[in-house]
């Protein structure tokens, strides 16, 4: 699956389990990156549950014959940038796919 449809899937099912109206969920900070020879999709993304906001930080990854694979961070927006240097980053680094 191309890594945008797979992008598109991730925020349509956000979408759908938050409850959040059909486009409302607006990805920002989208970027792809090699992480151990394989190249990854990231995005923020902001959502509303019971009142309180959260931030999210989604890497994804997929290739035909492989399958995919998401990984996701998440925290109070005032916390988002050191949960990614002090967790993500790290996190991420170490991940590894061997088909």
């Amino acid at each position: 699956m191309p890594l945008s449809d797979y992008r598109d899937g991730i925020v349509a099912f956000v979408e759908k389990q938050s409850g959040a109206p059909p486009g409302s969920i607006k990805p920002y900070d989208e970027a792809t990156s090699t992480i151990n020879g394989k190249t990854w999709g990231s995005m923020h993304y902001n959502v509303t549950l019971s009142g309180g906001e959260l931030e999210y930080l989604t890497y994804y990854y997929s290739e035909d014959g492989v399958g995919s694979l998401q990984v996701l961070f998440w925290s109070l927006p005032a916390d988002a940038e050191a949960v990614k240097t002090s967790f993500a980053d790290k996190i991420m680094a170490t991940v590894t796919i061997n088909p």
